[in-house]
């Protein structure tokens, strides 16, 4: 009986859609008509529907910088709230605003009012279109778009092929044009980076010492490290020599069982906590000197290694020795990683003590 009563109800559905009629629940823009059944347009959020569809067609908003814009106007979504970037884009694609609609996948022409025109949804379509496939270029043709950001809005540089066959880097303009925008060519961007890259170089004697400071260093901490290996190994042999007496004390019945396994567990956690410090001072050593001297050497050769190697691996050395990539026309600051800020400041220090000295030297 339930079966049947839900097949008329899903055919009774079907044959108002095939007449033209939504139904489901309206979407933001549009309201439903307990009395007629059908949707209608509610007059305080069309406008604002209509106004979005205008503004992203002019190709200066993204969607997110679309999303603020409507809510500094008074755009709420139906809770209340503010519309999120989800809700907005999937509000763009909807036919139902020109008047048509989706029902399981097929497009119908309704005959509820529409909010905009059909040329003004194709208007915007293209520029989804248009910005979807930008970002799969950019992702998978232009690495460097993934470092840096614009410096005057912080929105994301793009890559873009102009005229099918110009590769150019540039601000994506999500929060609007603005000016100082440079469009920087693709065989152009790793040279901005030319100099951020070799100010992490260091010439090997430089290295040598800083590896010489490094092994001088740990020789101090050494003694340390072999007294506070024996101080833990001896704790180890206390606690599992007082494991071994608290099940002698069960067997004596002087323990009972409960009492036994928390003490087990407490004593096997001590255990556990330091064979973990144990393995850390064991391997620290060897450990620390290895990294170092790896880093060191990658430092002495890393701006010719940056010039040998194709885009996307100089995007990912970028990434490995800066963060916060800033663009301004054809200018880029960068904040270092450490320890790769420690080594610039080193090379500064040293460069400007260079200079003092040749200053200070007397006349011939």
């Amino acid at each position: 009986m339930s079966n049947d009563i839900s097949r008329k109800a899903r055919m009774g559905m079907m044959e108002k859609v095939e007449q033209g009629y939504f139904a489901a629940s309206a979407p933001l823009g549009y309201k439903n008509n307990k009395e007629t059944k059908r949707i209608e347009i509610d007059s305080q959020k069309a406008i604002f529907m209509k106004k979005a569809f205008q503004l992203m067609s002019t190709g200066n908003f993204s969607i997110q910088s679309l999303v603020d814009r409507l809510y500094i106007e008074g755009l709420r979504s139906k809770s209340g709230k503010k519309v999120n970037k989800p809700s907005l884009a999937k509000y763009l694609n909807n036919p139902i605003y020109y008047g048509w609609f989706y029902w399981k996948g097929q497009l119908f022409r309704g005959k509820h009012e529409p909010i905009i025109s059909k040329e003004l949804f194709d208007s915007v379509q293209r520029i989804l279109s248009n910005r979807r496939t930008l970002f799969r270029i950019t992702k998978n043709r232009f690495p460097f778009g993934s470092v840096a950001r614009c410096g005057i809005c912080n929105c994301t540089i793009l890559g873009e092929i102009a005229k099918k066959k110009y590769l150019y880097y540039h601000c994506g303009f999500s929060k609007g044009k603005h000016e100082q925008a440079a469009y920087i060519k693709e065989s152009d961007m790793p040279y901005l980076f030319d100099e951020i890259v070799k100010k992490v170089k260091i010439p090997s004697k430089l290295s040598d010492w800083i590896l010489k400071v490094i092994e001088s260093s740990d020789s101090f901490e050494s003694d340390y490290r072999k007294d506070r290996l024996s101080i833990l190994i001896k704790e180890k042999a206390k606690l599992n020599n007082r494991i071994d007496r608290i099940y002698d004390e069960l067997i004596d019945g002087n323990l009972d069982s409960d009492r036994l396994k928390l003490k087990e567990v407490e004593y096997k956690n001590q255990i556990g906590q330091i064979e973990s410090e144990i393995k850390n001072l064991t391997i620290e050593n060897s450990k620390k000197i290895d990294q170092a001297n790896k880093l060191l050497r990658l430092c002495e050769k890393i701006h010719d290694l940056y010039h040998s190697i194709d885009d996307t691996k100089k995007a990912q050395i970028l990434r490995i020795i800066g963060s916060n990539y800033s663009l301004i026309g054809r200018s880029i600051t960068v904040t270092y990683n450490k320890p790769f800020d420690l080594l610039v400041n080193l090379g500064e220090r040293i460069k400007m003590r260079g200079r003092r000295d040749s200053n200070s030297r007397p006349p011939a």
